[in-house]
């Protein structure tokens, strides 16, 4: 395959006249917000709240527009709109404010975007189900768009059930959708002539607001791009690393060669200063020096009062367990600091169990939920909505950082059902209330966390990746996208291509699940026995991969595989973090099938191709048809087996290359191009 290359992933003016065709700011009037208050329908900002308009200049990329108006009972409206300079991209936000001094009339049907039409010849919808915590994760479609589709996720979690992230597909533009909401977001798609319409907005909220209170939209990202679909996918990863991933020193996160080694117990439960302590040590002695320093679930007390023994669910009191980590978990974090290496340790804050110092410390900031039959469960949440408590938990938090050298704080969110656990605590006619309060909540503390320590990085969990839209990306990274699958291949294959597609920097886990006749026995466990070897790292090629429990357990002959294939990774990470992405051969999660995937660097003139032969396909070779310049000459190199060749770019776009590698393998060729 060749390319134009003076029109490929860099915005060009054809790309930026596309832009008028997005829902641009014209006047407060014609703002595409609107929403029922009472028995009316508010569009936009209308003339009698008396509307006021700020634009500045946030920085060279982007102008903002800030439109703030007011009516006489005191409901306040503040639309927020962005337009970027270096992308067809707009940007909609808006808050609902009470200034008043009594209860607004009932809010409901609150949406940033409504009925916005775009151009499209014959448009086609490209989502996919988000994490559900089951091998159905990540599954995508594409369909023509013929009546209205509406997408709302489930569990108030971002991701879980729809995934955050759309295209919409004509003939020859796209426009790429992202939503930014940790909860219930809703978005709705229909044809209309000559394109679509769409609109977006909170998917849950029928309430009136108290005095001082806000409610909010989801946060809507719209690009619109010229050519197919690869072309729409790699402007957005471009606009990804410049513009929503973490920065440091004006570079995108740099890759991570993330290693842990929990001990030999459930989990981290039986962690302990010693083993850990001993677990940098020995694998930087084996000149396998980490990046970063993985603490996970069960450092701190969670003794189970039945068994008399130590479970990991058992959280709500953030103090590492005193048996195990008598000087506390600061002197982990010294030796992380000494060394350069990141350190990450778990929280679970929006989950704790009855009677945790979580639980009885502060009764006023404890979310509970009533079962069926009239009791309270046994799991509690942290109250996200109340503001008091939004202070007392980053405050908490805020120490244990500080305390014990954090670099990297890791938020999960096993709590289940999420959506229920907020309802109860609706009052009469507030229906969606509380989630909408304790989302905005939950992103200040983010905030205040990031602000507090300059450097920190926040790694998102939600049982997996439930909770990865672009308001929570913009604060933080996925180190940790599922909870399934990890020594699944092929589908791992799948969730990389939607990850690759869309939320860039993320991280694998090099596991393998197979057996010695191809069959894989793993569930979503991360406990179930596996195998690590080559191939396991060659499905887990990502910016941030990582490694589980084989410092303690681990022989020479896993000690050399981690080399080995660590050195095969380091070159290919930054290039997937800099790069252009292409799916090459798509295994449709099938056994019997081929999986190829290139990066190119344009700009640096450099990428590579990787190939898996997964563990059924009887073909002894394939034919891989990269990306490439057709003016330009090619050199590869492959370090494992050690080969090289040179090609011409235009006898690689006419008949490519072949790739011959045993069943269950993979291969790296890497590239340069003048």
């Amino acid at each position: 395959m060749s390319i134009d290359f003076t029109k490929r992933n860099l915005v060009n003016e054809e790309d930026m006249a596309l832009r008028n065709d997005l829902p641009i700011y014209v006047s407060p009037e014609k703002i595409p917000l609107s929403f029922r208050l009472g028995s009316r329908i508010i569009r936009g900002i209308p003339e009698s709240f008396n509307p006021q308009v700020e634009r500045k200049l946030i920085d060279t990329t982007m102008y903002q527009t800030i439109v703030t108006g007011r009516n006489r009972s005191g409901l306040e409206i503040r639309a927020e709109y962005i337009q970027y300079n270096d992308y067809p991209m707009v940007e909609w936000v808006a808050y609902i404010t009470n200034k008043g001094k009594s209860n607004t009339a009932q809010i409901s049907d609150l949406k940033i975007l409504t009925d916005v039409e775009m151009p499209a010849e014959r448009p086609f919808l490209e989502r996919n189900n988000g994490d559900n915590c089951t091998y159905e994760s990540y599954r995508g479609e594409t369909f023509r768009l013929l009546k209205k589709v509406k997408l709302m996720p489930k569990d108030a979690k971002s991701c879980s059930g729809e995934f955050p992230y759309m295209k919409i597909l004509g003939k020859d533009r796209g426009y790429n959708i992202a939503i930014g909401w940790p909860g219930t977001w809703m978005a709705e798609f229909a044809p209309s002539k000559g394109g679509f319409k769409m609109s977006a907005g909170i998917g849950i909220l029928d309430s009136y607001l108290k005095p001082g209170e806000t409610f909010r939209t989801p946060r809507v990202n719209i690009m619109a791009y010229k050519g197919d679909r690869d072309r729409g996918v790699n402007m957005w990863r471009r606009f990804y690393m410049k513009h929503i991933i973490p920065h440091e020193n004006g570079h995108p996160i740099p890759p991570l060669f993330i290693i842990n080694d929990p001990g030999p117990g459930i989990e981290w439960t039986e962690s302990t200063e010693k083993n850990q302590l001993d677990g940098i040590k020995r694998f930087i002695e084996r000149d396998l020096k980490p990046d970063l320093w993985w603490i996970d679930a069960g450092w701190y007390t969670c003794i189970d009062k039945n068994s008399g023994k130590p479970n990991w669910v058992l959280t709500g009191t953030w103090e590492p367990d005193e048996k195990r980590y008598p000087r506390g978990l600061r002197p982990v974090g010294e030796l992380c600091e000494k060394e350069k290496i990141r350190f990450l340790l778990w929280f679970e804050p929006e989950r704790f169990a009855e009677g945790s110092a979580f639980d009885t410390m502060h009764p006023e900031y404890v979310l509970k939920l009533r079962e069926k039959n009239g009791n309270y469960s046994w799991t509690r949440s942290i109250d996200f909505s109340n503001p008091d408590c939004v202070k007392w938990l980053t405050d908490f938090i805020s120490d244990k950082i500080d305390e014990y050298k954090l670099s990297v704080y890791r938020q999960d969110a096993n709590i289940h059902p999420q959506d229920i656990f907020l309802s109860q605590h609706d009052e009469e006619n507030r229906k969606g209330s509380t989630e909408n309060l304790y989302f905005q909540g939950m992103l200040r503390f983010h905030d205040e966390l990031l602000a507090r320590h300059p450097g920190l990085w926040i790694d998102n969990c939600s049982s997996g990746g439930r909770r990865n839209d672009l308001e929570t990306m913009r604060r933080s990274i996925p180190l940790h996208y599922t909870d399934v699958g990890y020594g699944m291949h092929v589908v791992k294959q799948m969730h990389n291509k939607a990850m690759y597609s869309w939320i860039p920097y993320f991280r694998s886990l090099a596991y393998s699940w197979d057996d010695e006749n191809g069959e894989y026995h793993g569930d979503f466990s991360p406990f179930v026995p596996f195998k690590h070897d080559d191939f396991a790292y060659y499905n887990a090629m990502t910016p941030a991969i990582g490694c589980w429990k084989w410092g303690s357990e681990a022989d020479e002959d896993i000690m050399s595989c981690i080399r080995k294939m660590r050195k095969i990774w380091e070159p290919a990470a930054q290039i997937m973090i800099d790069g252009d992405y292409y799916q090459l051969i798509d295994s449709h999660e099938k056994t019997d099938e081929y999986c190829a995937v290139q990066f190119d660097d344009p700009e640096l003139k450099k990428g590579f191709v990787e190939v898996i032969r997964n563990v059924k396909v009887e073909e002894d070779s394939v034919t891989v048809r990269p990306v490439v310049d057709k003016n330009a000459t090619y050199t590869f190199h492959c370090m494992d087996p050690e080969q090289d060749f040179t090609i011409s770019g235009k006898k690689l776009a006419q008949k490519g290359f072949e790739v011959c590698i045993p069943k269950r393998s993979g291969i790296m060729w890497y590239y340069t191009y003048s």
